[in-house]
């Protein structure tokens, strides 16, 4: 099934089987480059998800398992420098970095009472 703008360029391809969106999907910029590729199985994403600037650059690529970001999920910017990395296990994410050059545990002490907490600070 192809969904069109209403500039008559594509907006969204999917696949259809037995009534249930299945394959490869793509969904396109207003002006027709692509937006998005993935896949569905039995209406569930499923597998390599990449998402691209309107240049055709890489934005984020990750896998989809059962519909839930799976494993390590990449956000670049459009240099194609990493600006985020973040890891995934059943949808939630378990780790973030952003900038990639170190993490700092930090205890934070708020008026005199202690809250244990984990804060990332990131240092770009």
């Amino acid at each position: 099934t192809i969904w069109y703008f209403t500039n008559a360029n594509m907006s969204t391809a999917m696949n259809y089987s037995a009534g249930q969106l299945a394959g490869e999907a793509k969904t396109y910029y207003q002006e027709g480059a692509i937006k998005t590729v993935f896949n569905y199985e039995e209406n569930l994403r499923e597998g390599l998800f990449r998402e691209f600037y309107e240049s055709g650059k890489i934005k984020e690529e990750g896998e989809y398992q059962k519909d839930l970001k799976t494993g390590k999920w990449i956000t670049y910017d459009e240099e194609g420098n990493v600006i985020k990395t973040e890891k995934y296990k059943k949808g939630e994410c378990t780790l973030l970095v952003k900038g990639i050059k170190f993490i700092l545990l930090v205890t934070v002490s708020l008026y005199g009472s202690m809250f244990w907490s984990r804060i990332f600070t990131i240092m770009r």
